[in-house]
């Protein structure tokens, strides 16, 4: 088995599920589950589909990990990719192609993806994103709008995040915001580089800092 078939084993495993009973109806699975009014039929089975398209457009293992704190109610809610929107792999030309799972007229749009394919795009191959929360934390009968998660959410999925950690054995890891930092540095003491997150004014040193972490690897 490669480490694509690894990679997809374990998500199915761990994503296709319901956590709602386990960790409360304001984590939403965007991978198992669908809201009615938010959501087409069967709109989970795309995001499965559009995150196996993720993982199998790589030529090769990756070298780097790059690892943010949770999805966005924009972008990975409804693309099923971290980092990523529904306008990105339905229009925009990125590496990976999928299809839309969202009831919007249009593929939504997500700002902090926009920036991130905008600077990561020459570099798609050479890394995997993941999040340390892999499902949407949103505030209480507000699934359109974002929260951080709580530590009980991190704590939960960490054992997911070593996994990918343990199939991808990445030459280096960089943590996209501080939820990410903590969860890598702090609780897993996995050495890590740390990012700004480009949301909320973060772009310029978002940018910077991720194009110095890329050029000390040549």
């Amino acid at each position: 088995m490669n480490w694509k078939q690894k990679l997809e084993n374990i998500f199915e495993q761990t994503l296709r599920q319901d956590f709602s009973n386990s960790l409360g109806e304001s984590l939403f699975n965007f991978y198992a589950q669908e809201n009615p009014v938010l959501d087409i039929p069967k709109g989970s089975c795309l995001r499965w589909r559009n995150l196996r398209n993720y993982i199998y457009s790589f030529p090769k293992k990756p070298e780097f990990l790059l690892v943010g704190e949770a999805p966005g109610a924009r972008g990975c809610r409804f693309s099923g990719i971290p980092f990523t929107s529904e306008k990105l792999i339905v229009k925009e030309g990125i590496p990976v192609q999928g299809m839309q799972s969202s009831q919007n007229p249009i593929p939504l749009s997500e700002n902090t993806a926009t920036i991130f394919w905008k600077i990561m795009k020459p570099y798609a191959h050479s890394f995997f994103v993941w999040n340390v929360v892999p499902l949407h934390p949103h505030q209480p009968n507000n699934p359109m709008k974002n929260r951080s998660p709580n530590k009980k959410e991190i704590y939960t999925f960490l054992r997911l995040l070593l996994s990918v950690i343990e199939v991808i054995r990445p030459k280096k890891v960089a943590a996209i915001g501080k939820t990410a930092y903590q969860a890598l540095s702090d609780t897993l003491k996995i050495h890590c580089v740390y990012i700004r997150h480009p949301s909320y004014g973060g772009k310029k040193e978002f940018q910077d800092q991720i194009l110095k972490f890329f050029a000390s690897q040549r």
